[in-house]
């Protein structure tokens, strides 16, 4: 059903609640006056939608700021009937203005703010905005730009800078504006430009900067004592991370990014990696700030800066850079996670949104905005059971999956929401020019050889919906649904000039048809071969740098001495592997601590056969220690290191491991425990506590030694413990107590001027959110915790929601430690604390908690994304080693471990 007039017919169904009611007319016209409109008063009961009728709210004599205007008031009735949103012009309106409608039951509102006003959103998160900034001055040297096409600009890489042709300069010439480099040699770089610029002198060529890490070639002007511990990444020298408490090393950063710049083809620096996350971060941002202040007014200077995940939008960069990159627009602030499991439709959408205003207010200033279009980055390489979802059909194909369509529909509707001067849009699958030409050049795609023409007027909100009109196209999309509504003018049709080679072939993909369990009973399906005396058949198939290599005999036995062992050098040659052979590591007289074993020295050959890791046995070991079989060509080593050495993680990241504790003193209080099954516990709750029977309470007593709980009154949370306690009696109840917000039943005692805005979430003050700044809110959130604790049922207290992540955290974190040194001896002190995300792990708190809860053990730090789209697989798999380590560091010093292992978190509602 596609025609250039209409690109899809997947037009979202007329939602009332979504739209303005019309009259008999084809075209309603509404002209504001200089303060505003004298509402309609209308039987509404009247109203019907009549399907042709648009909208036109004319603002040219509009003179005010924000306001909330009424258009119409019921006399009688309710809004029930409307205009679809794309059925809505605004026209002749001021600049730096966001608008929206809003249906009530007896009227309808347009709702206009500025474009620099933030203040609804990131009611879950303390963020701040305040980075004001100014209009550009000048934009003499920005990109060429015009309305008549979407205006485009690319990045692109090419593993190893080989294998360039001049069709692919060409394309990137003549089908876009701008775009950055930097993956080589400063001879690499300049060429490139310069063959760029053969086919576009108007071309602007940007040198990609990193403020992390040095991506591609050595650069021979680096010291190498300015890197954090020496530490590089995968690749050639690609991830050499920046000590930037080093003033040398940020003095060489900006005198290279300003040498590059000097080169004649070159235009500008593109600045990546400029988020402020961990400790240190202040003197890199600086380091940012000084290079563009000592950047000459005609260079370009832009970067990955404006972001909705951070505090202000990291808005105060514009004060000195010329705009922004932006990516990852649908990524929201890390609480956010528990908005979209209520589903709560706003704070679900809330990223994209925010990331739209980011943009338009910054074109709105005269700033340059990149924007990157992008849903997935997926190479060419063959998938792999490490293969990300998003990735699932787009790797190892030749052919361009349909979904690619798709991609564009959503992302450039988008992109044309925020779409002003300056303005540049991007599309691809992979920037990996390696890679099939569909997947980094979409200049063929027809969308980008029609004619736009000028916006009529801004984008107009409905709901979920946005919708905008140009000169040749009016389009409207559900940020919700994703639906989509591509009106184009038939007449805006041009020629389409595709790429020489690789025109991509549409595949589509089969239906699949959901299949549905036939009971409510789990049934277990077991694996081939499977039996009580062999849990599971699917041995992982031998890896030799996996494994020792074995003699003939069935068991080997390895025995250390006080210092480790003696190495036997071996023809490894002629090694083969006995399937049942088993090694034991004896470690009973090993008195050393790190070290760095030789197991196995090969005379000759190398390293070609092993055990497989579950024959391997280690015995006698003293506690602390971090075991490790590692194979390099000629030998085999056994690397031991203390479970309190973190050195060796997050190279991407200059995480600080610092916070040493002690043993814990007394497990008296803690709960049961025993080797003789697994030992449990158990996280519960029932919406409204409504419901509970004794088969409950029953099989939560039975089957777990501890729990937590504390959605509801004081009484209801005592109730649920002495519920629990009449079937074991020795079971530990904890009362779990947000250090954030307050979940569950109203608290009477918490004052409501306590709270940040007087915000509150989904549900019945569900997530009122604390505001720490206020001394009297802390001491009653400590005092409020010692009473329920002093409760007979209850055994201690479990704190949530303790990372230190924004501004004013530290308030918080004083909070939780006075509340545990306040707790008495025989209380259970325990919480959400260590996390491998943070800095130290956030092993301080083991000082004075009694141990730690731990969830996300996959999550990496942010940044780690990069290494395992470099199929980097230490990198991918380290926030869970790490993890491992942790806990294994906090059992070794007699702390409590509450490992929480489900893998996703999934209600009964709908999907």
């Amino acid at each position: 059903s596609s025609s250039p007039s209409s690109m899809h017919s997947n037009k979202p169904s007329s939602n009332p609640s979504n739209s303005l009611f019309p009259t008999k007319a084809s075209v309603i016209n509404v002209a504001l006056d200089a303060s505003g409109f004298v509402p309609i008063s209308i039987d509404c009961n009247s109203l019907f939608q009549e399907e042709t009728a648009e909208l036109e709210i004319d603002g040219s004599s509009y003179t005010g700021a924000a306001a909330t205007i009424t258009l119409y008031q019921c006399a009688s009735g309710s809004v029930n009937a409307g205009f679809e949103p794309i059925q809505i012009k605004l026209t002749g309106f001021q600049a730096g203005l966001w608008f929206e409608i809003v249906n009530v039951d007896e009227r309808t509102d347009l709702v206009i703010k500025s474009l620099a006003d933030y203040s609804e959103y990131w009611i879950k998160r303390r963020w701040i905005f305040s980075g004001e900034y100014n209009e550009q001055t000048s934009t003499d040297h920005f990109p060429e730009w015009s309305w008549e096409k979407v205006s485009r600009y690319i990045s692109f890489r090419r593993k190893n800078n080989e294998g360039w042709m001049q069709e692919d300069y060409e394309t990137i010439a003549n089908n876009n504006n701008l775009a950055w480099f930097g993956l080589g040699t400063r001879e690499t770089v300049t060429n490139m430009a310069e063959n760029i610029k053969n086919y576009n002198d108007n071309f602007k060529f940007l040198f990609y900067w990193n403020s992390e890490t040095i991506w591609g070639e050595e650069i021979s002007s680096f010291n190498e004592s300015w890197s954090v511990n020496g530490a590089t990444g995968s690749g050639a020298r690609e991830s050499i991370l920046y000590n930037h408490s080093i003033p040398e090393m940020r003095q060489w950063w900006i005198d290279h990014a300003l040498l590059m710049n000097n080169e004649t083809l070159i235009d500008g620096v593109f600045a990546d990696n400029t988020r402020i996350l961990v400790e240190g971060d202040d003197l890199k941002s600086a380091m940012i700030q000084e290079l563009a202040n000592s950047m000459p007014a005609n260079s370009l200077k832009m970067g990955n800066f404006l972001r909705q995940q951070d505090s202000d939008g990291n808005r105060f960069r514009m004060q000195y850079e010329d705009g922004s990159y932006f990516e990852n627009q649908h990524w929201g602030v890390l609480n956010q996670r528990n908005a979209w499991e209520l589903n709560d439709q706003w704070n679900k959408n809330e990223p994209i949104i925010v990331s739209m205003q980011l943009a338009r207010e910054a074109s709105w200033k005269r700033k340059l905005v990149m924007w990157n279009g992008a849903r997935r980055n997926c190479g060419c390489g063959i998938e792999t059971n490490e293969t990300p979802e998003e990735c699932l059909g787009f790797m190892g194909v030749s052919e361009m999956p349909e979904q690619v369509n798709d991609d564009l529909r959503i992302s450039l509707a988008e992109y044309l929401m925020v779409a002003e001067k300056y303005s540049y849009y991007s599309f691809n699958i992979s920037p990996d020019a390696s890679c099939e030409r569909w997947r980094w050049d979409s200049s063929w795609m027809p969308q980008f050889n029609q004619s736009l023409g000028e916006p009529k007027g801004p984008p107009v909100k409905v709901g979920q919906v946005f919708a905008r009109h140009f000169e040749h196209l009016s389009v409207m999309i559900n940020i919700d649904t994703l639906d989509t509504t591509y009106n184009w003018d038939p007449s805006s049709t041009t020629s389409t000039n595709g790429p020489a080679t690789d025109t991509p072939q549409l595949t589509p993909s089969p239906s699949n048809s959901p299949t549905s369990p036939a009971t409510d009973t789990p049934q277990l399906t077991p694996s081939p071969s499977s039996s009580p005396s062999s849990m599971h058949s699917n041995k992982p198939s031998s890896n030799p740098s996996n494994s020792l290599f074995p003699t003939k005999a069935s068991v080997i036995n390895v025995a250390l001495d006080a210092s480790g062992f003696v190495p036997i050098s071996i023809d490894c040659n002629s090694l083969f592997q006995e399937e049942t052979a088993e090694l034991e590591i004896d470690g009973s007289s090993y008195t050393g601590a790190a070290a760095t074993i030789t197991l196995y020295q090969c005379a000759s050959g190398s390293v070609n056969a092993g055990f497989e890791p579950i024959q391997i046995k280690l015995t006698g070991f003293q506690a602390g220690l971090w075991f490790e079989i590692v194979n390099v060509d000629e030998r085999t080593d056994l690397v031991i290191k203390s479970l309190a050495d973190y050195s060796e993680y997050w190279i991407k990241r200059r995480w600080i491991f610092s916070g040493e504790y002690n043993e814990q003193t007394s497990t008296d209080h803690f709960p049961e425990w025993s080797w003789e099954k697994v030992s449990r516990y158990i996280s519960f709750r029932r919406k409204n506590n409504e419901g509970w029977m004794q088969e409950d309470y029953e099989t939560i007593a039975n089957n777990n030694n501890l729990a937590w709980f504390g959605l509801g009154t004081r009484e209801t949370v005592t109730n649920m413990a002495e519920n629990i306690k009449n079937y074991n009696d020795n079971f530990k109840f904890l009362f779990y107590w947000n250090s954030e917000t307050i979940w569950g039943e109203e608290i009477s005692s918490f004052n409501e001027s306590w709270s940040v805005n007087g915000a509150t979430g989904s549900g019945a003050r569900e997530s009122i959110l604390y505001n720490h700044s206020i001394p009297e809110m802390r001491q009653w959130w400590i005092d409020h915790a010692l009473l329920m604790n002093n409760e007979t049922l209850i055994d201690g207290v479990f704190a949530d929601n303790t990372r230190i992540l924004v501004e004013g955290d530290d308030l918080k974190s004083a909070m939780i430690q006075e509340l545990a040194n306040s707790m008495p001896a025989n209380s259970l002190k325990m919480g959400n604390f260590l996390r491998q995300q943070d800095s130290d792990g956030n092993r301080f708190r083991m000082q004075y908690e009694d141990g730690s809860y731990f969830e996300n053990q996959h999550w990496g730090v942010l940044n780690q994304r990069n290494a395992w789209e470099l199929n980097d697989q230490w990198n991918k798999n380290e926030p869970i080693i790490v993890s491992m380590q942790l806990a294994r560091e906090a059992s070794w010093k007699r702390k409590l471990v509450m490992w929480n292992g489900a893998r996703r978190n999934c209600g009964c509602g709908i999907e």
